[in-house]
């Protein structure tokens, strides 16, 4: 369970990676849409991260990816082929 502080840190962020909602886009993804490579550190953090500054930081790049209609639309795509290549299968209302 993560811990909240005043100081905007929290105890443990993430494991290895930016964690986003389940099924979030690839790097590939990324990096097409900023066309440029797109190195891991720029998406993840460090296992001891306590700085809720730096974490948010990394939402930037994917944010950037999703801000008019064509990237929402291959974001969607991007989700679905990752689901699909790690065989989830759900219900979607």
């Amino acid at each position: 369970m993560e811990k909240h502080h005043d100081s905007g840190t929290t105890d443990r962020i993430t494991q290895d990676r930016i964690t986003l909602p389940s099924g979030w886009v690839s790097r590939e993804f990324i990096e097409k849409r900023l066309e440029r490579e797109v190195h891991q550190e720029e998406l993840s953090v460090s296992d001891d991260c306590t700085s809720l500054a730096q974490y948010l930081e990394k939402f930037t790049l994917p944010g950037q990816c999703i801000m008019d209609e064509k990237g929402l639309e291959e974001a969607g795509y991007d989700v679905l082929r990752g689901m699909s290549r790690e065989k989830c299968k759900g219900h979607f209302l």
